[in-house]
């Protein structure tokens, strides 16, 4: 951009319309008359005018005053706009703050960084139509999940970007990136591994009521089969008529935990070689699973709620995050300094959590201290520890569960087992 006869000039104004545009027309589109004051046409030229100040100041540097003084400029007219708001009875400073970052957006536009203009546009544009929807979330979740989760987003918002630079001296320097507990890689898995049971816990405690047991137990597989399964035989305490559908539930929740096990594991190994060898065993054992969940099930529905614990909030996430950096460290001992045979009692942890094993062997696999196929087998063993937890837990809470569950959870673990000898001798 080197003067106004530039075509660029007039390409770059209209994108700073148009990213100011998106953002009013979500405001005009509100019904309140009050988000209607500053609509299309304001955020428009909120962002012409961020885009201008900034286009001066690039082309002279005589104007670079022109941003800090547009600073305070649209400022005042967002506390004005704030002002109106309040008088008509309708507080709220979502489209005062909006302003600011749309004249920012157009101040991206104006130094030539479009795409950063675009993804702040995005991000600004999918907050405000999310509005129902966050409200809707506050509303699901009690004070002390909802305290829970904002830790959590503000432990993965400071700790993940601190860890993408550390660079400790040896020994420490294991907890590096590419090291063999990798602080920053495992923040990443913690994050998409609990978003995952979080997403699922946010569908049961709103729609479990309304869509059954069985609804239930598949996403629980998704958050923890083990958590479920004893929610499951919680339920049966109270209401012994339900001990079929709890099975039922128990079945799916560990048909899913398996499907969830090859997500994660192709997750954290991106050239999914691990993946691909375990694939076969893990879709298998996880069909007939869930086929045994299906067939002969009621379709009749009830109003039963399955109480979960949400799994997002700092104590679940530290405690995974812990146990895959355990497994990780004892994987690469075991490996290193008595033989790659040992790396399969590390499966045992299956038993606690197979997510945690399926996420410490991909990163093991990913910098390279352990083969595919050793993870593959010891991923397939974890699985089968994780069926055995949840017959444990069936036998512990819950006679009446145990009676109608038994034979068909004993008939997962032998497909389990037979699955897992498959993988090792093919």
């Amino acid at each position: 951009m080197a003067d106004l006869t530039n075509p660029e000039f007039f390409y770059h104004a209209l994108l700073a319309i148009g990213t100011g545009a998106l953002v009013g027309l979500e405001r005009e589109h509100q019904k309140d008359e009050t988000s209607r004051l500053a609509g299309l046409r304001t955020f428009a030229l909120i962002s012409l005018f961020g885009f201008l100040s900034a286009y001066l100041a690039f082309l002279n540097p005589d104007y670079g005053l022109m941003v800090i003084i547009g600073i305070p400029v649209v400022g005042a007219f967002a506390l004005l706009l704030a002002y109106i708001k309040f008088k008509k009875d309708s507080p709220g400073m979502t489209t005062p703050a909006a302003m600011l970052v749309t004249f920012f957006s157009g101040v991206l536009v104006g130094y030539d960084l479009l795409f950063e203009a675009a993804v702040i546009t995005v991000a600004t544009t999918f907050l405000l139509l999310s509005r129902k929807r966050t409200h809707n979330l506050a509303n699901v979740l009690d004070d002390d999940e909802l305290v829970g989760a904002l830790e959590f987003l503000t432990i993965v918002v400071i700790l993940f970007p601190l860890t993408y630079y550390l660079n400790l001296e040896s020994p420490l320097d294991v907890l590096n990136r590419g090291g063999i507990a990798d602080l920053n890689y495992i923040l990443l898995l913690v994050v998409f591994v609990s978003g995952i049971s979080f997403i699922s816990f946010l569908i049961i405690r709103k729609e479990g009521a309304n869509r059954g047991i069985e609804f239930s137990g598949l996403l629980g597989g998704l958050i923890n089969s083990a958590a479920t399964t004893a929610s499951m035989c919680n339920l049966v305490k109270d209401r012994r008529d339900l001990a079929s559908k709890a099975a039922t539930g128990i079945y799916l929740a560990t048909g899913v935990m398996m499907a969830r096990n090859l997500i994660i594991i192709a997750f954290a190994e991106p050239d999914m070689s691990t993946a691909i060898i375990v694939a076969p065993a893990l879709l298998f054992a996880a069909a007939i699973t869930l086929a045994l969940g299906f067939i002969g099930n009621e379709k009749n529905g009830d109003s039963t709620k399955v109480e979960m614990k949400s799994p997002f909030a700092i104590g679940p996430a530290i405690k995974f995050a812990l146990l895959i950096f355990v497994l990780s460290i004892l994987t690469y001992a075991a490996d290193q300094y008595v033989g790659s045979g040992v790396v399969y009692f590390s499966a045992i942890a299956g038993l606690i959590s197979s997510a945690a094993v399926a996420a410490s062997l991909g990163g093991l696999v990913t910098i390279g201290e352990i083969s595919s196929r050793v993870a593959a087998e010891t991923l397939m063993l974890a699985t089968t520890f994780s069926v055995i937890g949840n017959l444990l837990i069936i036998r512990t809470m819950s006679p009446e569960v145990e009676k109608v569950a038994l034979k068909k959870m004993l008939l997962i673990f032998a497909i389990c087992a037979v699955a897992t000898v498959l993988l090792f001798i093919t």
